[in-house]
């Protein structure tokens, strides 16, 4: 036996449990860079909550802009609200700040009580988060005992746009001669007319009467197209300037699929339509006859009741709808009467619509008459989440989106 192999046994021996040490180490590393890592993962989590509320917060707000006070207290209520009722305050989420300006890069942005001693330029809002902190698991050593985030979102109000998407199903009609500009008094409940559109002898649309638009484009033109359309199912998309064609499928002794489905934004379902779809407003103060709930106070904040149908949807009772000439003499006897979109508007509806006072709707001494509709102008300046700039339109409506800015 050489010499060579007898030494060899001797000095293998010095390397027995060298690799549990090795493993040991390894194990340790690896346990350090997960504990790392899952405490990295909790804080990027916890970044991304407080900015998707600061996100949903300042679009929220952005569209309360009005030009006005109101719209500033309103942008304020808005921004707080949201984070109370969308699941951000389960994870503790909170408002620290809204503030307000003309240009996007102001700074420092102003406060709501500056914003409100002149609030016509008022086109942006800022939007801080609270600090939020979060205590360190396994990373200590790297990333303290704790960490604290707090987040930011810019949002403010486009260009005009010239295009609306789930819009209210019908036009109203106002005389230009006595109303050229399209426009309505503010702060008082506005009655428009139903006016029946079927037959062959045409359609005479008079000053604040409304009809129906046509729905061929969902199935039809029945009571049940009527029904869904209103109730704001199938939307579709339509410019200043369209052509619109009117349903002829609403008599005035019974314009039951208007009622049905504009009373689904009241939480009240009947003829086919359930909860949850379409949703209810969140507000659904005086669903009876006799509403008595302003725009204002419907824009105020928390909801003073809510539906019974949940989950509700926000801004349901604020309604776009195109707006057309009058029509003379019964135009259009031979064919489907036909009207051009002058303009957009927004308007709060008030109260539920009586429809032909049959069940579940029964007649009341204060309601309107089978199928008018009880609204209140929202102003000249609308913010909407529903529509935008389609540039082979030339013309633009004051209708405005929310946009998030940064």
């Amino acid at each position: 036996m050489s010499l060579a192999c007898v030494q060899s046994k001797p000095e293998r021996s010095h390397e027995r449990g060298s690799i549990i040490v090795m493993t040991a180490i390894c194990m340790t590393a690896f346990m350090l860079m997960l504990g790392l890592c899952i405490d990295v993962s909790r804080v990027y989590m916890m970044r991304a909550e407080l900015q998707n509320a600061a996100d949903a917060a300042a679009l929220s707000a952005a569209r309360e802009l009005n030009s006005g006070t109101t719209g500033i207290d309103a942008a304020v209520a808005r921004a707080n609200n949201i984070v109370n009722t969308q699941g951000f305050a389960k994870a503790g989420v909170s408002i620290a700040s809204v503030g307000f300006a003309v240009s996007l890069d102001d700074n420092p942005y102003m406060s709501a009580t500056a914003a409100k001693t002149n609030p016509t330029n008022i086109r942006f809002v800022k939007v801080t988060t609270q600090s939020a902190s979060l205590p360190i698991l396994f990373a200590v050593g790297v990333l303290g005992t704790s960490q604290s985030q707090s987040r930011q979102a810019v949002a403010g109000m486009s260009i005009g746009i010239n295009t609306i998407c789930d819009y209210f199903n019908i036009a109203i009609a106002v005389d230009p001669s006595i109303n050229p500009t399209y426009t309505f008094p503010t702060g008082t409940a506005l009655p428009v007319h139903f006016q029946d559109g079927t037959g062959n002898s045409g359609l005479t649309l008079t000053n604040m009467h409304y009809t129906v638009l046509d729905t061929s484009w969902v199935t039809g033109n029945g009571t049940n197209e009527t029904r869904d359309a209103t109730a704001g199912t199938n939307p579709r998309c339509i410019h200043l300037g369209d052509l619109l064609t009117f349903s002829r499928s609403n008599s005035a002794n019974n314009p039951r699929g208007i009622a049905d489905g504009t009373n689904t934004r009241f939480d009240w379902y009947s003829n086919g339509l359930k909860c949850p779809v379409p949703r209810p407003d969140v507000n659904v103060v005086g669903k009876n006859a006799g509403e008595s709930l302003t725009l204002t106070q419907y824009r105020g904040g928390a909801p003073l009741t809510g539906p019974g149908c949940s989950p509700g949807q926000t801004e349901r009772r604020l309604l776009l709808i195109p707006i057309i000439d009058t029509i003379p003499n019964a135009a259009n006897p031979t064919g489907q009467p036909q009207g051009i979109v002058k303009q957009f508007r927004g308007f709060f509806i008030k109260q539920y619509l009586s429809g032909d006072c049959k069940n579940p709707l029964p007649c009341q001494a204060n309601a309107p008459a089978a199928g008018d509709i009880v609204l209140e102008y929202a102003g000249n300046d609308f913010v909407t989440s529903r529509g935008f700039y389609d540039g082979s339109c030339t013309n633009i409506t004051n209708i405005r989106v929310a946009v998030l800015y940064k």
